[in-house]
């Protein structure tokens, strides 16, 4: 964003008020000392960006614009179409950005063949070392640097290469690449699991997002119905050494993209899975909430 802003010369920056903070406080410091004019695409009912609405915002634009829309939402799980974005972007002149933190490592994704401008990764996502990421630029000469210095990473990014983190980042990826199929296969029945586990044994249950239709396999967002005389479910499923969320992890539990569906007003829980989970922990994840919902309520 600060090379697209202050290296590309963009006035005009489209997102949607459900991408991760990371991308949307960068936004609201570009607008707010940069000048820039910032739109959000709106959000269809299921979760989705309105690709029609997208157009429509690129179409009558004036500036020259930035458009940064995530690839997988990290409450939901939601997956954006992002070849079928990058197309529009390219059709009106517009670049674009996408966080793909949720999906490197669990989607194949090539960005040689992706008509994506700036793609940025996450090694702790796929069992990879905290605090080293990755930005894939198309041009990346065109970068403008965060901080100056010294030439390192062709003058990107000034400072001390972090080797041993970016060995780590380049091994995990290796080995998240080589297992993806069994990998996807064994996460995709733990979170199927868990749904119709969830749909049998608890009463008023939805899904937030498109969990059966286009969404990442290792994200599940259930919403309960409020229990105001019930232990809090969070707790409660912590005490029973069962990590779960009621946002992204970076919001301190509250969550803008619960908001924006309008699920506020209820009990929403992110349950993020991977390779080390099994049937039997889902099952009795399930067991646990089932008993939550079950409970009598204290008079």
């Amino acid at each position: 964003m600060h090379t697209a802003v202050h290296g590309w010369g963009c006035k005009h920056i489209i997102t949607s008020r459900i991408e991760h903070h990371s991308v949307l406080r960068a936004v609201e410091f570009h607008e707010r000392v940069g000048g820039v004019n910032v739109s959000f695409v709106d959000i269809l009912p299921d979760g989705h960006i309105d690709l029609d609405h997208l157009q429509q915002l690129l179409e009558e634009t004036e500036e020259k614009c930035l458009v940064t829309l995530m690839h997988a939402n990290n409450e939901t799980g939601n997956i954006t179409d992002i070849r079928a974005v990058g197309s529009l972007c390219r059709e009106q002149g517009a670049y674009f950005h996408s966080d793909c933190v949720q999906t490197i490592g669990h989607f194949p994704i090539d960005a040689s063949q992706l008509p994506v401008d700036l793609l940025s990764g996450s090694g702790h996502k796929f069992h990879g070392p905290k605090g080293v990421g990755v930005l894939i630029a198309r041009k990346p000469d065109s970068l403008v640097p965060l901080h100056y210095g010294g030439n390192q990473e062709r003058g990107a990014r000034a400072g001390t290469e972090n080797v041993a983190g970016i060995i780590g980042f380049a091994t995990a990826l290796e080995r998240a690449i080589e297992q993806f199929v069994p990998d996807a296969a064994h996460i995709c029945m733990i979170k199927k699991c868990m749904m119709s586990e969830l749909e049998a044994r608890v009463e008023g249950l939805l899904f937030n997002g498109d969990p059966r239709g286009a969404s990442l396999y290792t994200i599940l967002n259930a919403s309960f119905p409020e229990r105001p005389e019930a232990e809090p479910l969070l707790p409660f499923l912590d005490q029973a050494n069962i990590e779960v969320a009621g946002g992204s992890a970076c919001s301190g539990g509250h969550s803008h993209v619960m908001e924006v569906l309008g699920r506020q007003d209820r009990i929403n829980i992110r349950f993020s899975f991977s390779k080390n989970n099994t049937l039997r922990e889902a099952i009795q994840v399930t067991e646990r909430i089932a008993e939550w919902a079950e409970a009598p309520i204290a008079l």
